[in-house]
Formats: structure tokens, C-alpha cells, sequence
């Protein structure tokens, strides 16, 4: 099961707030934002917490519509799994995420086919 990420590009820090589901909102105040504009993927909430989790292959689907993408890169979502987050790491992302469980891939796609 796939999700698909909202992307703003060239947002200010203070504008953020404003554009994310209300159940995220908190989180921007945990980490600093001191650049002057970022790239805002913000994947869906409010599901079932499982179907909200970002696998690698909905991640990567996002960051290909960045192709050409010099801002610095926000990524908000209920969880991402521990290789959706080093894909992340790669890209100096900054993360703001309300679990993180360790899913896999693996493990993740095990709950929606348990023939795996």
C-alpha cells in the first residue's frame, strides 16, 4: 500500500504551520528551522496507522518529482520506515514524524500480504 506526499516548494518556516494536516502541527516546534525556505513533502495522516506509514517506494516517488530541487527538504508523516528514512538521511532531510516503530519494508508490506 502506497501513500502520496503533498509537495510545497519554497516555503517560508513561518507558513508551514498553516499547510499541514492539524495533527502534525505540533511537531514543527521540536526541531529548528533556519533556513529561509524549504521543500515540504507532507504525507497523509489520519488513516489507519498503519496505511500511514511511507515505505521507500512511495518516498522515492516523491523525491522524483524534486528532480532539480536546491532547498533544503522537509518530510512530515505519521511514520517512515527505517529505509524511507535512510533514503532521507541521504537527502539531509529534515524529519518530523509522530512514530518510529523500525518498520522495514518488509515488515510493513507483510501486514497487507501475509503470504510473505
Amino acid at each position: 500500500m502506497s501513500v502520496q506526499a503533498k509537495i510545497y516548494k519554497n516555503i517560508d518556516p513561518s507558513a508551514m504551520k498553516g499547510m499541514i494536516p492539524l495533527e502534525f502541527r505540533t511537531l514543527l516546534g521540536t526541531k529548528p528551522l533556519r533556513a529561509l525556505c524549504y521543500t515540504v513533502l507532507c504525507f497523509p495522516g489520519k488513516r489507519n496507522h498503519s496505511s500511514s506509514v511511507v515505505n521507500s517506494a512511495s518516498l522515492l516517488r516523491a523525491l522524483r518529482k524534486l528532480a532539480a530541487n536546491k532547498s533544503p527538504l522537509v518530510v512530515i508523516g505519521y511514520d517512515f520506515t527505517v529505509e524511507a528514512r535512510e533514503i532521507l538521511a541521504d537527502f539531509d532531510a529534515t524529519i518530523f514524524s509522530q512514530r518510529d516503530f523500525s518498520w522495514t519494508d518488509e515488515s510493513w508490506a507483510r501486514l497487507f500480504d501475509p503470504s510473505n
